[in-house]
């Protein structure tokens, strides 16, 4: 759960520990990967 946020800082109030990471920037990353299983499927796809 979050509280108050600006452009840089979110409060976070419940949810996590101390020590836990934090993912802030990897849409992008996440995106290709994304795409990237997305086209093997196509690729593997055994056409009846």
């Amino acid at each position: 759960e979050t509280g108050i946020s600006n452009d840089n800082e979110v409060e976070i109030l419940k949810g996590l520990e101390q020590g836990d990471t934090v993912v802030v920037s990897a849409q992008f990353l996440i995106d290709s990967e994304s795409s990237l299983q997305a086209s093997y499927r196509r690729m593997t796809s055994v056409e009846h």
